[in-house]
């Protein structure tokens, strides 16, 4: 049985007030990003970059609560209101345009109107779209994203290309003022320099997941949410994302190291990651169910985790092997007995 929309778009074709400024607030959102070159380290300007990462929640308000012509019409007022803005200041381009159109309107548009989709069951129960499917349209997104910033660097993230990082380690000496420590930062950026376009999809994609979350709050407090909240006990991962993990794991491997392709697919690979560590979470909150002190536990794992790093390695592991290994079902079924 097809999903279908829980929000009837003939009922919602006037585009009320709130669809607008939410258009203009976001467009706004997205030029101040554009007006803070030049090095300034003003509060202001710490100010806007803060505010800059919440440039789609008033879109996934939208999104979220109201049909989805609605939801168009308030991307197509912040992608006016965004160009507007360069315009005025002289730098507008159609490639900043797209850009704003694939990193900012684009994963509104896909996970709003999936999350809205649902059906009912053979029982009358009304079944809303799997979080799981969620889970591969905003893990695809990322994978995307990692694509485009391997083929067009500079486009994405001015100044990324090769010799910005020829640049950066021959002024080491002078910003560290000593040889010692330019040596140690100059092995650690060779080693994560080849992972930058991943790292940067990754902190993307928390960004989007975090404004969701703040969107669908925003609504409950409201009482105008439509999906009810979402349980994600158990969290799974769709099989297909471990099949792309599987095969560029063996594609990074196998062909040479200095391909195109090996650069790929261990960037894709590092996003495609990204929902496992979601599923060693929750495994780890499942495991501590039986602690005394659980949320101490909780919080002592969390600082370790931020500390060293093999923690945050063994919690992807753990949620790319909980499929076999069961133990939220095992500790679920001690507890009921």
């Amino acid at each position: 049985m097809l999903f279908n929309s829980s929000v009837d778009n003939s009922s919602q074709r006037e585009l009320n007030a709130s669809t607008l400024v939410a258009g203009i607030l976001s467009g706004a959102l997205a030029f101040s990003q554009g007006i803070q070159e030049g090095g300034d380290t003003s509060f202001i300007n710490f100010l806007l970059m803060l505010l800059g990462g919440f440039t789609i929640l008033p879109l996934f308000v939208i999104g979220l609560s109201q049909s989805f012509i609605s939801l168009i019409f308030a991307c197509v007022t912040a992608l006016l209101t965004y160009g507007c803005g360069l315009a005025l200041i002289q730098k507008l381009q159609l490639q900043s345009l797209g850009i704003f159109s694939f990193f900012h309107l684009l994963p509104v548009i896909l996970l709003s109107h999936q999350a809205l989709l649902n059906r009912r069951t053979s029982a009358g129960v009304l079944e809303w779209y799997p979080v799981s499917l969620l889970m591969m349209i905003w893990t695809g997104l990322g994978s995307l994203g990692v694509g485009l910033l391997i083929l067009w660097p500079d486009v994405f993230i001015p100044g990324a290309d090769a010799a910005a990082l020829d640049r950066l380690l021959a002024e080491l000496p002078q910003i560290t003022n000593s040889m010692t420590e330019a040596d140690n930062f100059r092995r650690l950026f060779k080693m994560l320099w080849p992972f930058l376009p991943g790292m940067t999809m990754g902190v993307w994609m928390l960004t989007i997941l975090m404004n969701g979350i703040c969107a669908q709050c925003f609504l409950k407090n409201r009482g105008q949410r439509v999906r009810p909240a979402i349980k994600i006990q158990p969290l799974t991962v769709d099989s297909r994302i471990l099949i792309a993990l599987a095969l560029t794991g063996a594609t990074a491997i196998l062909l040479p190291s200095a391909s195109f392709f090996v650069l790929l697919a261990q960037n894709v690979a590092l996003v495609l990651l990204i929902p496992f560590f979601f599923v060693g979470l929750e495994t780890v909150h499942v495991l501590c169910k039986r602690i005394r002190h659980r949320r101490l536990t909780l919080g002592v794992f969390y600082c370790f985790m931020v500390v060293f790093s093999w923690i945050t390695i063994a919690v992807v592991a753990l949620g790319i092997f909980e499929p076999w290994l069961r133990l939220r079902k095992y500790i679920n079924i001690q507890e009921k007995h």
